[in-house]
């Protein structure tokens, strides 16, 4: 099985003073960071030694980061994780499959642009698609809009309403 190392969230703060991190997760939420055993920060990997939820955020401890100067150096960066032994359920993808996939209107078949974020919101995720004047268009990541994702052909089939 060939590694896939993924972005999984960011490293925003820190919490305590025995180095522990609040990272902000890119993911289903911070209990999928429990998946992983390593997490790799600005190309380090680190043993993940704890982990909790706490509100929207993961609170991690990580071998080597044992106090607050260690764990202020990372504040900021990326935490990636080798993704390749996670399962997820059927029509879940990782953020990072998703940016670059053309997205087209499904009843015109009309190109409307490329996927080039992925927004987090309180009550559900938010498509920001640019397209091709440069003007952006926020899709809300739910059934009603998203008809179908094709990672194969990296489309995905939206549904507009007026004023979209």
């Amino acid at each position: 099985m060939t590694r896939k190392i993924q972005d999984v969230g960011r490293v925003v703060n820190t919490h305590g003073l025995r180095g522990e991190l609040k990272i902000e997760c890119w993911c289903d939420g911070p209990g999928f960071m429990a998946n992983f055993d390593k997490l790799i920060i600005d190309g380090e990997t680190y043993v993940l030694n704890g982990f909790r939820a706490h509100k929207n955020m993961a609170l991690v401890t990580l071998d080597g980061v044992d106090g607050i100067d260690k764990a202020r150096a990372l504040k900021g960066l990326v935490a990636q994780a080798d993704v390749s032994g996670v399962e997820l359920p059927e029509d879940r993808w990782f953020v990072q499959d998703l940016i670059g996939l053309v997205v087209v209107d499904d009843q015109t078949g009309y190109t409307i642009g490329k996927l080039e974020d992925v927004l987090k919101q309180p009550a559900h995720d938010v498509y920001a698609v640019r397209d091709l004047t440069g003007a952006e268009r926020l899709i809300p990541a739910v059934d009603a809009f998203v008809k179908s994702v094709d990672m194969d052909a990296r489309v995905m089939r939206v549904a507009l309403i007026e004023g979209m």
